[in-house]
């Protein structure tokens, strides 16, 4: 089974949302991994949402906007809330009073400990083998025209990007830096 803001589409004026709190208390590098599709109409957002008071104030590493009707997987670092014994963790759908769309879907999320290994040093990327290398909500390989070779980083945001969030590329395992300089 899996998770959709509503059986049609959904209302106008309306702020619905799937929550729920983990404990992430032992967990050296939390990654939230799930699968998403959407369909939802201009001026209406929706919004990955973690909290760590009681939901009195909330970051959004990821938010869609628009149509995309294949399922994508992100994978979305939470190690800023690491060994945080109630993180707070909610998809939300905030619309307004024009038109309204199907909706979206939301399936196959979990929360592991990441198990990318260490990034080599020195490091390069070139995008050309994918996007193994990252943790990210939005990027994909680009290979439209790419500075050298075949492929280039890509967020893929629609035309606007959702209020407040933050679409962070960032490296999917450690890197060791010791004796750099």
């Amino acid at each position: 089974y899996g998770l959709v803001d509503s059986t049609a589409d959904y209302n106008n004026s309306s702020d619905t949302y799937a929550l729920t709190a983990v404990n992430l208390t032992g967990m050296n590098w939390p990654v939230l991994r799930f699968w998403d599709r959407c369909s939802i109409a201009e001026n209406d957002w929706a919004f990955l949402e973690v909290s760590t008071d009681n939901g009195a104030s909330w970051s959004r590493p990821y938010g869609v906007y628009g149509q995309r009707t294949n399922w994508l997987e992100h994978t979305i670092s939470l190690d800023y809330w690491k060994n945080q014994a109630s993180v707070w963790i909610r998809f939300r759908l905030a619309t307004d009073g024009g038109t309204t769309a199907d909706g979206w879907y939301i399936d196959d999320v979990t929360i592991e400990e990441n198990s990318h290994g260490p990034i080599s040093f020195p490091f390069y990327e070139d995008f050309e083998n994918g996007m193994t290398n990252w943790h990210n909500s939005t990027w994909e390989v680009d290979t439209n025209s790419p500075y050298a070779g075949a492929g280039a980083g890509l967020d893929t945001v629609p035309s606007r990007i959702s209020p407040d969030c933050w679409l962070s590329l960032r490296p999917a395992g450690p890197m060791d830096l010791r004796g750099t300089i």
